[in-house]
């Protein structure tokens, strides 16, 4: 009895390496012997090797800092005065070009598991979704632990999501007073509960299409924290939480489920002096 066709998202999950041996075996075997699917095959083939090529005038190594140095360096510091602890950057330009040149993001077929199998081998969901903050001084910089990060300086964040489904993301930061400064999702009105953004399926990483300036937050120690979920959660979680239940630690047993990582810089008043 002969295999059917498989639909052509079968194929770019072949391809992707998400299929398990035999199966992908099989899907070769079908197309070496029926002439549509190599057909559809080939043109996959052709459209994943499209995306991973480098775009036109970029750099090669396709880096989020070798991309964002071509944005125009004055975006981040167009910001409009704003009465909550932080300030949402009105960055219209800074988002059309991360949209238009950053990535060519790739939305992945299927149903959404705890896990899912990969050339033979399991992967939890936690490890199919990454989040990377970067401070946009300069040339823009992966912010690392440790590093140093001026007031004034702002901060996007960028993703990579390889599940089928999207994931949710909440992001802030926590200074030595205790107090939450949001950066993802903007949360400008005490009266609102904004939802987590939403991170779309993206084989490669891509920036969020707004940056974030800190205000009243006092030089020391800075934990950035990033929430990411397979479901949508809201601020209030954060905000209804007392300060104890609010560190990385806590919401790890709160939210077993879900990615949280800790990134901690020193966050001082005014810019370092330029050498």
């Amino acid at each position: 009895m002969s295999m059917a066709c498989p639909r052509s998202q079968e194929f770019l999950r072949l391809l992707d390496g998400e299929l398990t041996e035999n199966r992908a075996a099989l899907l070769r075997s079908h197309a070496r012997g029926c002439a549509a699917c190599a057909s559809e095959l080939t043109a996959q083939e052709r459209l994943v090797a499209r995306i991973a090529a480098p775009l036109p005038g970029l750099p090669s190594d396709g880096s989020l800092a070798a991309v964002m140095r071509r944005l125009d360096a004055t975006a981040a510091t167009q910001a409009t005065p704003a009465t909550s602890r932080r300030l949402r950057l009105a960055a219209a330009s800074l988002a059309a070009a991360a949209a238009a040149i950053l990535v060519v993001a790739v939305a992945l077929p299927g149903r959404r598991d705890a896990e899912f199998t990969s050339r033979g081998a399991t992967v939890e969901w936690t490890r199919k979704v990454g989040v990377e903050l970067w401070a946009l001084e300069g040339p823009p910089r992966r912010l690392a632990p440790g590093d140093r990060l001026a007031s004034g300086v702002a901060i996007v964040a960028s993703y990579s999501n390889v599940d089928p489904e999207p994931a949710w993301l909440l992001a802030y930061a926590l200074d030595e007073r205790g107090e939450v400064h949001w950066l993802y999702p903007g949360f400008l009105s005490a009266g609102t509960d904004p939802e987590a953004v939403r991170l779309d399926g993206s084989v490669v990483q891509r920036a969020l299409p707004e940056s974030v300036l800190l205000e009243d937050v006092p030089a020391g120690a800075l934990r950035l924290v990033t929430v990411v979920a397979p479901l949508p959660l809201h601020v209030s979680e954060v905000e209804s939480a007392r300060p104890a239940e609010r560190t990385p630690e806590a919401l790890r047993s709160r939210w077993p489920g879900a990615r949280i990582d800790e990134l901690t810089v020193r966050f001082t008043a005014a810019h370092p002096a330029t050498p």
